[in-house]
């Protein structure tokens, strides 16, 4: 049986915390997750759609590369100049193409544009209000057991295709040079060896190939040392966009390793006071509580000591319809000394 007992406003509040959902998932499950890489490139001139490049043709995800290119430069990187540095006006609240979407205060070689974006989307009900920054993982996959390669490709007899570069880690990493800020992007050719050849970097370098954010924006190869800006990762967006091309190649057209983020969603707490008053439901409405036709009540249950028990509270919206129902862990006696009060929270 029930009773009835109508809420005031003062009754419930509402609270909120963030909680982070972590997803990693392989590159032969970026479909299954709506996770789509588009290709953007540079161009001059008068765009027209006749002669600009398409890719992914006859697809859901069928896009112009310059389209591409001048939609994420607009929006992210339009007030930065050709070095690197924040133009003067970078700082003006004036609209989103001198902001930027900057994700930190930090503004020095935040963004730069180079001939290639390569923009890796994760859908916004996969990453919620925003990406957790710091979370951002991108892992290449060796391919093939006992492999010498990290990166490469074969055709269907097994013969490995030669790629459009070569990009050697232990020349990067071992260079006679020092890196100075910005060097990793004027100087890139005193670090790198790319020529037009196979795309190798050695398997025991893993470690090193690993792309991770930093936490204010920026990606960067997990091990370089002094760190190597590669790119960007717009939280509130769900963008990771590679700005070198000889990485964005990669991840473009080769990709088979695993990339992971966490997610960022609200979860609203509705938190509902329900009061019991010491006069409240001291009667029991069972009907095993009366004898006869009469309704007279039973003996068992006219001594002092009888008290009802509870073992449900529901709560009802205002057209009597029940919205939620919260079970006790065991029968709760109600009290004829003292007032009762039972929390109950809703998570959504």
């Amino acid at each position: 049986m029930a009773a009835y007992k109508k809420l005031k406003q003062q009754d419930h509040y509402t609270t909120t915390y963030v909680a982070h959902k972590k997803y990693q998932i392989d590159a032969s499950e970026h479909t299954a997750y709506g996770v789509e890489t588009y290709l953007g490139v540079s161009g001059s001139g008068e765009w027209l759609s006749s002669t600009s490049t398409k890719q992914l043709p006859g697809t859901d995800f069928e896009h112009y590369s310059r389209l591409v290119y001048n939609s994420i430069h607009h929006l992210y990187y339009s007030g930065y100049n050709d070095k690197g540095l924040p133009s003067s006006n970078v700082n003006e609240l004036s609209g989103s193409a001198y902001e930027n979407y900057l994700q930190s205060s930090y503004t020095e070689y935040q963004r730069l544009a180079q001939s290639k974006f390569t923009v890796i989307s994760i859908p916004q009900a996969h990453f919620g209000t925003n990406i957790k920054p710091g979370s951002v993982r991108l892992e290449p996959g060796i391919i093939g057991s006992g492999s010498n390669y990290l990166f490469d490709s074969s055709d269907a007899s097994g013969n490995f295709i030669s790629e459009s570069y070569n990009e050697e880690v232990d020349t990067m990493y071992g260079a006679s040079e020092v890196l100075e800020d910005g060097d990793y992007v004027f100087d890139e050719e005193n670090y790198i060896n790319e020529t037009e050849s196979e795309f190798v970097i050695h398997a025991d370098d893993e470690w090193k190939t690993t792309l991770v954010d930093d936490g204010n924006g920026n990606l960067i190869l997990s091990a370089s040392s002094p760190q190597r800006i590669i790119g960007n990762v717009i939280y509130s967006h769900g963008l990771i966009i590679i700005t070198n091309p000889s990485v964005g190649t990669y991840y473009q057209n080769y990709f088979s390793g695993s990339l992971t983020w966490n997610a960022s969603h609200p979860i609203y707490t509705y938190n509902y006071h329900c009061e019991v008053k010491e006069s409240d439901f001291n009667f029991s409405q069972n009907p095993s509580t009366t004898t006869g036709s009469d309704g007279v009540i039973a003996d068992n249950i006219t001594g002092s000591y009888f008290t009802p028990y509870f073992t449900t509270v529901g709560l009802y919206n205002d057209t009597n319809e029940l919205v939620a129902v919260a079970k006790m862990a065991q029968p709760i006696p109600t009290s004829d000394n003292n007032d009762t009060t039972i929390l109950v929270k809703l998570d959504m």
